[in-house]
């Protein structure tokens, strides 16, 4: 399960950016310089071990008709 969380940790890390930026600057008007100070924030938050974050994981996967 710690192995678990760490790759879900790693992909929390490399989603943070992209989902803000698009969110932020489309809707909300922020700037980019508000935007990174933020997601940094947000990225010092879920390094905290303290933390006990959940979220849910939706896995979709198919196979191939053959």
């Amino acid at each position: 399960m710690k192995d678990l969380g760490r790759y879900h940790q790693v992909n929390m890390f490399e989603a943070l950016g992209p989902y803000c930026y698009a969110l932020f600057t489309r809707v909300m008007g922020w700037e980019r310089t508000e935007i990174e100070v933020f997601v940094a924030g947000m990225k010092q938050e879920l390094r905290d071990l303290n933390n006990h974050l959940y979220t849910k994981v939706h896995i979709v996967y198919g196979q191939k008709p053959e």
